[in-house]
């Protein structure tokens, strides 16, 4: 049985990413182990999969950095898997060294925008040691995952490298979703029986902010003054974060608390399902205060989406593509827009229309959708029914006849049904200046490799041999299972199967 060994630097009690993730490779036949650190939970985790627990002594700060790459160093070394899976930049770089010494295939899942997180971007010179790693791993990596479009497409036009979207949404519930796929009028009965379970008021308009990053500066406070300025709405806020303290603070002096909002903390999955399906509308308000958050897709939002919750969200790109007709997008983030917007879906009309969208959405945004990717993705490291194209150029414009030969074999193979890895070489950077867009490219995945500028000096074969035949392509190569189509003679220095065409 082949072996995947994943690595993150969470609380493997939490990280409901990770174990969604570690059961799918489980469910393609594989051994799966799941290394990260005790902090800050060191109870025992109960999983079908085998997890590798260590601790560090320190738990913040540069020394806990280098001290966890040293320990999962160690832990990769005792350790042979078949494939390497990161998780984030963190862990990103003991892999990267594992998997290029022992020859076997590198998966990366990028939870987020790892450089434009706000605490990296306000101190630009451990931003830029995080940078030097990132530039140092990327071209390693065999196959990439991340949350969304927006990340995926910076990605490639970083690196040249292709990032498939797998979404943070949930599971769908054990007794399937309440609604059928085109949506029903059934909300509000719906939601009067759960607030009836929760001793909640059935008579008052509930909002909901919701999950574990209720920060500050996050939208939290905006949410909180235009609940204390609507005449009667009921505000829950459930979950964590470090915005807690100061809004209770706010909601005791002003006396709302308990008559305006309640802190309600965290609660099991269940207990969060049934206190959304309780509420009237659902808010995510995050600030585009960093890349990161400009292009975040809160998972939150999904989760309202299951209860056929209506959403009032902030102008962020991510969001407004993936909520439609499902709620309002607000201007700015702002007590009277929120008011404004809160409004507008009090018309009846307006919210069956905004509630059944949701609805729709739920049953496309669910991780039994989600998870074919990653099956997808396996099976392309298996080899099955994948093709790898080996062109002495990247597809950017400008076309000319070799990179249109090499689109035309493309589009043949994927609507043939197969899986295609577009392997091109580049004389400069990574990066394009008219990089392509990856949604015009289904079924495509695209990586790209420097020439090797030096090979000039070489007397033993031509430059736009020797320039391609780098230790990167040649390492790609002995990862890269299924067929293989070598476009040109620039190419031949590589040691291609004998089945290559």
């Amino acid at each position: 049985m082949p072996k995947v060994f994943l690595s993150v630097i969470n609380d493997l009690h939490s990280d409901q990413r990770v174990h969604r993730t570690c059961m799918v490779w489980q469910e393609m036949g594989y051994e799966v182990v799941l290394s990260g650190r005790t902090y800050p939970n060191p109870d025992p985790l109960s999983r079908p999969y085998r997890t590798e627990r260590f601790s560090c002594r320190f738990h913040k700060g540069p020394l806990f950095y280098l001290e966890f790459q040293w320990r999962l160093w160690k832990v990769l070394r005792r350790e042979r898997p078949d494939v390497y899976l990161a998780n984030d930049l963190d862990t990103l770089w003991p892999n990267t060294y594992w998997a290029r010494r022992r020859e076997k295939p590198l998966v990366y899942d990028s939870h987020e925008y790892f450089l434009g997180a706000p605490e990296l971007e306000s101190r630009p010179f451990i931003q830029s040691l995080w940078r030097w790693v990132e530039k140092r791993c990327f071209p390693h990596i065999t196959a990439g995952i991340t949350v969304n479009a927006s990340i995926a497409q910076a990605y490639y036009a970083e690196y040249g490298q292709s990032m498939e979207v797998v979404r943070n949404v949930p599971l769908l519930p054990s007794e399937g979703l309440p609604f059928h796929a085109t949506g029903d009028d059934q909300q509000e009965t719906r939601r009067v029986t759960a607030c009836k379970e929760l001793n909640l008021p059935t008579d008052r308009p509930i909002w909901i902010l919701q999950g574990a990053g209720i920060n500050v500066d996050r939208g939290a406070e905006e949410l909180l003054e235009a609940v204390g300025q609507h005449p009667s709405a009921l505000l829950l806020l459930v979950g964590s974060g470090d915005a807690i303290p100061a809004l209770r603070k706010t909601a005791d002096a002003h006396g709302w608390t308990e008559s305006k909002v309640l802190f309600v903390g965290r609660v099991p999955r269940e207990s969060l399902r049934l206190y959304t399906q309780a509420a009237h509308l659902g808010f995510s308000l995050d600030k585009p205060k960093s890349q990161n958050y400009r292009w975040s897709l809160p998972n939150k939002l999904f989760d309202y989406f299951q209860v056929g919750l209506p959403v009032v969200a902030s102008d962020l790109q991510e969001v407004v593509a993936h909520l439609g007709a499902a709620g309002k997008v607000l201007p700015e983030t702002t007590p009277s827009a929120i008011l404004e917007a809160a409004e507008a879906l009090q018309d009846p009309r307006t919210y069956m229309e905004a509630s059944q969208a949701a609805q729709r959405a739920a049953h496309r945004y669910h991780w039994e959708h989600e998870k074919a990717t990653w099956k997808s993705l396996i099976r392309r490291l298996h080899g099955e029914q994948t093709v790898h194209i080996w062109s002495m150029d990247r597809l950017e414009p400008p076309p000319y006849g070799g990179t249109l030969e090499v689109v035309g074999q493309v589009d043949a193979l994927v609507n043939d049904g197969y899986q295609v890895v577009v392997h091109a070489t580049a004389k400069g950077g990574y990066a394009h200046l008219k990089a392509l867009s990856l949604q015009e490219h289904p079924g495509v995945q695209f990586k790209t490799y420097r020439r090797n500028v030096w090979a000039i000096l070489s007397l033993f074969r031509p430059y736009t041999v020797g320039s391609r035949s780098t230790s990167h392509l040649k390492a790609a190569l002995k990862t890269a299972k299924g067929l293989h189509l070598v476009q040109g003679t620039h190419l031949t220095g590589l040691d291609f199967p004998p089945t290559a065409i």
